[in-house]
């Protein structure tokens, strides 16, 4: 439990200030969390919302995939997967328009 509310406290603060530091904190409390209770949800959703942090948008996306698929009713989750699936949208639209 204070694995999972480190991971998270992290992570609500690395939004705030935009600091890798916190980003890095909260992944390394999130591996941490993981090895402890490798199937606990929460800890599996902060995980999405790293990976979303993190501009990894197709990770974030598979893995977003997999939680709803375990809890069609979490909005959460459903808006993580959102997120994943416009910006990786919003990405191909723009890659045409970097290389001419």
């Amino acid at each position: 439990m204070l694995v999972r509310l480190r991971a998270g406290g992290l992570f609500g603060l690395c939004l705030k200030p935009a600091d890798p530091e916190y980003l890095e904190g909260a992944d390394a409390a999130l591996v941490q969390g993981l090895k402890l209770e490798p199937h606990n949800f929460s800890l599996q959703r902060t995980q999405v919302a790293l990976m979303l942090s993190g501009h990894e948008f197709a990770q974030a996306r598979d893995r977003a995939t997999v939680l709803h698929r375990r809890s069609p009713n979490d909005g959460m989750t459903y808006g993580f997967l959102a997120e994943a699936d416009v910006a990786s949208a919003t990405i191909r639209k723009l890659k045409p328009m970097r290389s001419g």
